[in-house]
């Protein structure tokens, strides 16, 4: 099998340093309206391989074993990398700015969040409302929870109900 190639776990780690680099990071200067303007980015990335051999020869008493002799060989690799651009240095006769780069999904996904929270919010407060409207239904004159006054509170407030025929047992 010499046509074929092995696996080299070495290239892909130099594939990897070559793309995750402080040049990615820091993005070649250039001039703009009399200003340099001098690109960040954040950069991620991860990066992984592993390889195997395998191999079956002759059995213990110095014959082949039954199917014949066998070779492997074998691996792979691969990275990932992410760039997110964070802004932008502004070199002018004033001195260095920072101007970030707006992220307009995060904006948006924060937006959706706060609505959620708030739909939950206001869906709990019209389930409490609708539980102490029919408390109050069912222990007329009664403004608050059961068991407001403590248990036995409560029990002397429905004592007192079935005295004057209001409840039936």
């Amino acid at each position: 099998m010499p046509d074929e190639q092995q696996f080299d776990p070495y290239v892909v780690t130099r594939t990897a340093s070559e793309t995750l680099n402080v040049a990615r990071a820091f993005g070649t200067p250039y001039e703009h309206g009399g200003r340099t303007l001098v690109p960040v980015a954040k950069i991620m990335g991860a990066t992984g391989s592993g390889g195997g051999r395998g191999t079956q020869g002759d059995d213990t008493e110095g014959g082949v074993r039954e199917g014949g002799v066998r070779e492997g060989d074998g691996g792979g690799g691969g990275y990932a990398a992410r760039v997110k651009p964070l802004g932008v240095y502004v070199i002018d006769d004033s001195g260095v700015h920072w101007r970030p780069a707006i992220d307009v999904n995060r904006i948006v996904l924060g937006a959706q969040v706060v609505g959620a929270v708030a739909v939950v919010v206001l869906g709990a407060t019209a389930c409490l409302a609708l539980v102490l409207r029919s408390v109050r239904r069912v222990l007329p004159g009664h403004h608050g929870l059961p068991g407001h006054h403590g248990y036995l509170g409560h029990l002397g407030r429905l004592r007192h109900l079935r005295r004057l025929g209001s409840l039936h047992r």
